[in-house]
């Protein structure tokens, strides 16, 4: 090893030492510095945090000290739970259709140009109403083979006049059709197939905005004692009680999970729980017809053989009448004693046959329940007569099928004739203690605002002739009445009608 080597590492040696040196007097001067400071702490706290005499001002400092702390802590977590949904948001609205992102409300595209949102709001309206009109060709397309019907039409079992009618369209009802001949369409609405003539009905888009009109949201009861409430609450009044199969038009806008709002018969809301119905909706459809109702106009060579069939029986009762009286007088000259004794002998035999013919049809007195149509003759009524015919029969028949609303108004009809109740059809309505709608809040709301379409219909039909009640002149509900009491009785829907005099 040379010299020159041997001093280098002497010398690094050196460097080496002296620097451990420097390092422990550093370490040295810092422990001291730090004791320094733990002194000063010390002192600190045993004045001024220790000592009693601060003890109330050092707690408050604490509880100051943790609601700081718990505040700072809360803040943290809520913004971070924030961002977290901002991003959720976010990410959600990126799934959003475009047609959405168009719909949202103005406020959203506050930061957009007015040029911009302008046109896409007139690019969401172009769109919303291009589908509109493809839904609505589509529906056009699909009534050119339905029939809707005009007004309340008849269905006939076969396609000629005076078929008997098994059901009946009510206005806006839709069928199918099936097959047509002539004037005649085959039909199929709900449960009803039969016949009714083309000119009643409409199709295609006239039948389409049509039936629209009439398209039906209906709650049916499904239990008896149901209670129809004010408002949607069992704690309110109790409107009214409803029955199995009892129908209700629903306002969907105002149906919530619990009770449906429904239209009564004062055209006022109500409520009823949803447990106890069932909600349908749909076009509405032909009903079957409750009763037999056959109809058949007499053609003029019909009547005039009955009428020529009616004076034969005139001449030849007259003629029998002649002889009965040229034999009495004989009799009388040939003896008066035999003539006395033959004519208490012929008195007392026809008193014998006609106390039994009287038995005989008190005991054999049908009771009839399936009306027939009859034609009552016309009457010609004004268009206030009717109007207030239909005001009464809102009120009492409102919710009864149509055949029933036509019987009421042929017992309006029917008093009217009799003459008894007065000699106009405001002196019938009005008769004291005879329609129990009359006079009531009901009766004037509908006078004013007007009475149902079908009651009017029904009016006009009974004032033509259509007579379902013969010359009956009463009617009560079926549950207020003892039908074992009555000669004869028809019942149509939910009510009795019967002779009354």
């Amino acid at each position: 090893m040379t010299l020159p080597t041997l001093n280098a590492i002497m010398h690094c040696n050196r460097n080496v030492t002296n620097a451990k040196n420097d390092d422990a007097k550093k370490v040295g001067i810092m422990s001291k510095r730090t004791k320094r400071m733990v002194e000063n702490l010390r002192r600190v706290v045993t004045r001024d945090i220790i000592n009693p005499r601060f003890v109330v001002r050092n707690l408050l400092a604490l509880i100051v000290a943790f609601s700081l702390v718990a505040v700072l802590a809360g803040g943290a977590i809520y913004f971070k739970d924030a961002r977290k949904e901002a991003k959720a948001e976010q990410t959600a609205k990126a799934d959003v259709p475009v047609k959405l992102a168009l719909d949202t409300p103005s406020m959203m595209k506050k930061d957009m140009p007015d040029d911009l949102a302008a046109e896409l709001d007139a690019n969401a309206k172009a769109d919303v109403a291009a589908k509109e009109k493809e839904v609505i060709a589509a529906a056009e397309s699909e009534f050119a083979s339905k029939a809707v019907a005009k007004d309340i039409v008849y269905i006939y079992k076969e396609g000629k006049d005076g078929s008997e009618v098994v059901g009946i369209m009510d206005k806006g009802a839709v069928a199918d059709i099936l097959t047509k001949k002539g004037e005649w369409l085959k039909i199929s609405s709900g449960d009803v197939t039969g016949f009714v003539k083309e000119s009643e009905t409409l199709s295609g888009k006239e039948g389409y905005e049509l039936a629209q009109q009439y398209y039906e949201v209906v709650a049916v009861v499904n239990e008896d004692g149901i209670n129809v409430r004010v408002e949607a609450s069992e704690d309110s009044d109790i409107f009214e009680v409803a029955y199995t199969d009892d129908k209700y038009d629903v306002d969907k806008s105002k149906t919530d999970k619990n009770w449906v709002c429904v239209n009564t018969w004062l055209d006022s809301e109500a409520y009823i729980s949803k447990d106890y119905v069932t909600i349908s909706e749909g076009y509405r459809v032909a009903r079957a017809s409750e009763t037999t109702i056959s109809v058949k106009k007499k053609t003029k060579a019909e009547m005039e053989i009955e009428e020529k069939t009616t004076e034969d029986s005139e001449n030849e009762s007259e003629e029998d009448t002649e002889e009965e009286e040229k034999t009495t007088t004989t009799s009388s000259a040939t003896t008066t004693t035999r003539a006395t004794t033959t004519e208490e002998e012929v008195t007392e035999e026809t008193t014998t046959k006609e106390t039994t013919t009287e038995e005989v049809t008190t005991t054999e007195a049908p009771q009839s329940t399936e009306p027939v149509i009859t034609d009552s003759g016309a009457v010609s009524l004004s268009e206030d007569d009717i109007r207030l015919m239909a005001v009464v029969m809102t009120l009492e028949c409102g919710n009864e099928p149509y055949d029933g609303q036509v019987a009421v108004a042929n017992v309006i009809l029917n008093r009217l004739r009799l003459g008894y109740y007065g000699s106009t059809i405001s002196d019938v309505v009005y008769a004291p203690y005879q329609f129990s709608v009359v006079g009531t809040s009901s009766f004037y709301y509908y006078l004013e605002n007007g009475p149902f379409e079908s009651c009017v219909a029904a009016a006009r039909e009974a004032c033509a002739g259509t007579n379902y009640v013969k010359d009956y002149i009463a009617f009560r509900p079926t549950w207020a009445i003892d039908t074992s009491a009555l000669d004869e009785y028809i019942q149509i829907g939910n009510h009795i009608f019967y002779r009354g005099y």
